[in-house]
């Protein structure tokens, strides 16, 4: 296994739960109202999926992982943005993973759509 493949995978295993946790512990010490753990969750669970699918690749679980992260991801993240943005009193822990789903879901079609483009060429 290559060496950027270790640093992905600690990443992806260890550090990136590991901040989600101490966020959790940070929004219960100061007692935000409604906190957005479900979408917190989607939101770190997304960009510890990526840096999985980046420290396996290539191989079939990282396919698999791509597969799910531009087919059931997007469509989470964007429900969990539309019931984040539909709450009238938003602090800065809800905006942001709401921001992240609706610019997850832009940027992912823009990717594929370049992707799409310059492979017809």
């Amino acid at each position: 296994m290559p060496h950027h493949s270790y640093f992905f995978l600690t990443l992806a295993l260890i550090v990136c739960p590991l901040f989600f946790f101490i966020l959790l512990s940070h929004l219960r010490r100061n007692q935000v109202e409604k906190p957005p753990i479900a979408s917190l969750f989607l939101l770190f669970g997304t960009i510890g999926g990526w840096l999985l699918a980046f420290a396996l690749a290539p191989s079939g679980l990282s396919a698999i992982s791509i597969v799910l992260l531009t087919t059931i991801a997007p469509l989470a993240l964007l429900i969990s943005s539309l019931l984040l943005s539909s709450l009238k009193k938003k602090t800065i822990y809800h905006k942001i993973p709401m921001w992240f789903g609706f610019a997850y879901l832009f940027s992912l079609s823009l990717v594929l759509t370049l992707t799409a483009v310059t492979q017809s060429l």
